[in-house]
């Protein structure tokens, strides 16, 4: 599968969790793919990124960090999301 493919499976997978109203570490993205790790998916997700800076739409990922970021306001991400389900 090319890197656009899986960016495509991914994508939907952020979407449907959007939807849902849901977050998903990188961990939990990993297993809906059964990759064995997280790790693989740092260009993915910086595509996808990149996509919706460039559409203006809201973020569906964010950068990773290995600690919480309290600066991070989930509920604002959230809502920002929302209007496009």
């Amino acid at each position: 599968m090319t890197r656009s493919e899986r960016a495509m499976q991914v994508w939907q997978i952020l979407v449907g969790a959007a939807h849902h109203r849901q977050t998903l570490t990188y961990g939990q993205v990993a297993k809906h793919l059964e990759f064995e790790g997280a790790g693989v998916l740092s260009q993915i997700l910086n595509c996808i990124m990149e996509y919706c800076k460039a559409k203006d739409f809201p973020p569906l990922t964010l950068p990773f960090s290995p600690q919480p970021n309290p600066a991070v306001k989930w509920d604002v991400a959230l809502k920002r999301v929302a209007p496009y389900f």
